[in-house]
């Protein structure tokens, strides 16, 4: 999410090739996540690190509609949502260890 397509690879590549991260999203078209998988791969990630990015963000049904109605308050509700779903389903997951 930075003002730069080439930065915004570049440190999607960086976090990739350390390899312990728990989440890496991306704001993004479909375009630009083809793009930045071709990228990834050309630079030897390999195919099951790159699919753990997450791009476009946001919620699902909310994220096909973003291709034509970039708002960008439908875009921060969709991510946000997306962002609370995935913090509910950690924190639930959690729960259950605890009670084992």
């Amino acid at each position: 999410m930075t003002y730069s397509p080439a930065l915004d690879l570049a440190i999607c590549q960086a976090v990739m090739e350390r390899g312990d991260f728990v989440y890496l999203g991306l704001i993004a078209s479909l375009t630009k996540r083809a793009r930045f998988v071709r990228r990834l791969r050309s630079a030897g990630v390999p195919d099951v690190t790159i699919a753990r990015l997450h791009a476009p963000i946001g919620l699902p049904g909310l994220v096909s509609s973003l291709e034509t109605a970039k708002s960008p308050a439908v875009i921060a509700a969709s991510i946000a949502g997306d962002l609370l779903q995935r913090r509910s389903a950690v924190s639930a997951s959690s729960q259950l260890e605890a009670a084992e």
